[in-house]
């Protein structure tokens, strides 16, 4: 146990500090690294705060390519939010998907990232933002609608392209 604390102490000394906007910093107290993995409370918390700060954009236009608070496609969406917190998984959907382990559809949680497409092919991606017993609800950016938060269950254009969903909050690949 000695032998773990003193190389803990060690490799703390040696590592630079992450910086981390301040408004974020509660979702990176205290933390408790099993491997890449962060402690289930620590999870909870950074999913937490990826939810809320995702939240933020509801309402924003939809803009083809766009990366911004002035526009966002689905995509640029999620990349823009997700990069608050210092991941960096791509900027298309496809290049997305590579990222984080895969997840049932009936495990999601917020945080999550859910893919839609037909044919083997990615069009599109959204966050989980909550799942309340069995209803999974989502936030993305739409062509028609701008950033919105609705349930998966209540679109049937969507739950009819549900691909898969990938877990990039746990654990990065």
């Amino acid at each position: 146990m000695i032998v773990i604390q003193l190389l803990i102490s060690f490799l703390l000394a040696f590592t630079s500090p992450i910086s981390v906007p301040q408004e974020l910093d509660s979702a990176f107290e205290t933390v408790v690294v099993e491997g890449n993995k962060p402690s289930k409370k620590k999870e909870q918390r950074l999913r937490d705060s990826v939810t809320k700060s995702a939240r933020k954009y509801l309402g924003t236009k939809y803009k083809y390519g766009g990366t911004s608070p002035r526009g966002f496609d689905c995509s640029g969406f999620i990349t823009y939010v997700l990069s608050q917190y210092g991941y960096e998984g791509g900027r298309s959907s496809k290049q997305l998907a590579n990222n984080g382990l895969p997840v049932n559809k009936h495990n999601v949680k917020a945080g999550d990232l859910i893919f839609f497409g037909n044919n083997r092919s990615i069009s599109h991606v959204a966050l989980v933002s909550k799942v309340h017993k069995d209803e999974v609800f989502i936030i993305h950016s739409t062509s028609s609608k701008g950033v919105i938060e609705e349930s998966l269950d209540d679109s049937s254009y969507w739950k009819s392209r549900f691909m898969f969903a990938r877990n990039i909050i746990s654990k990065h690949k």
